[in-house]
C-alpha cells in the first residue's frame, strides 16, 4: 500500500469516528453507512466513503461523503461527483478535504452545489448537527457541558463553548 493510500485510509477513518460519535449520541435519529453501495441508472455501481442519514424534525436527510487527504487535490474528484449526482437518486454531498483544495477545484464543486469543508469544518458542521438534534428532543434542557466536550476533541485547535454561544439577533 503506497504513503498516499494509508494516509487516505487514515482520514477517512478519523472522519469515520466523527460520524460514529455522532452517531451514539444520537442512535435514534443518525445513521451512519461505510461504503454504501449504490445501483446507479446506468447500471454501474457507486461506492462513496459514507452516508449519514439523519432524522430532524423538520426534515430526513441524507449526504454522501467523499474524503480526500492528498497533497493535490485533484480535479477529477469534482468530475467524479458530478457523475454520481447525475446518475444516481442521492444527490447531496460533501466533500471533505484534509489539506487546502485548488480553486478550480472548489468552484468546480460549488458550481454542482457540493459542499465542500475542510476537516475543521465539518467538525464544525457535525456539532451544529449535533446541537440541533439535541434541542429538538427538549430544548430546555440543553446545557454548556451538553457540548463542551463531546466533538472538542476532534478540533485541532483548542476551541471552546464559547464558539456556540447564542449569536444576538440582527434588529
Amino acid at each position: 500500500m503506497s504513503d498516499e493510500q494509508s494516509k487516505g485510509q487514515a482520514f477517512e477513518a478519523k472522519v469515520g469516528e466523527l460520524l460514529a460519535e455522532l452517531q451514539s449520541q444520537h442512535p435514534d435519529v443518525v445513521h451512519i453507512v461505510e461504503q454504501p453501495r449504490f445501483e446507479l441508472h446506468d447500471g454501474q455501481e457507486l461506492i462513496p466513503d459514507f452516508e449519514l442519514q439523519f432524522d430532524l424534525l423538520y426534515e430526513e436527510g441524507h449526504y454522501l461523503i467523499e474524503c480526500q487527504d492528498r497533497k493535490r487535490s485533484s480535479p477529477q474528484i469534482a468530475q467524479k461527483i458530478k457523475y454520481m449526482k447525475g446518475v444516481s437518486s442521492r444527490n447531496r454531498f460533501i466533500f471533505v478535504y484534509a489539506t487546502d483544495i485548488p480553486e478550480a477545484t472548489r468552484n468546480a464543486l460549488a458550481a454542482d452545489g457540493v459542499m465542500h469543508m475542510s476537516f475543521d469544518d465539518f467538525v464544525f458542521f457535525i456539532t451544529r448537527m449535533h446541537l440541533a438534534l439535541l434541542r429538538q428532543g427538549d430544548p430546555e434542557s440543553l446545557r454548556r457541558s451538553d457540548f463542551d466536550d463531546v466533538f472538542r476533541g476532534y478540533y485541532p485547535k483548542d476551541r471552546g463553548p464559547e464558539d456556540f454561544d447564542p449569536r444576538p439577533c440582527p434588529a
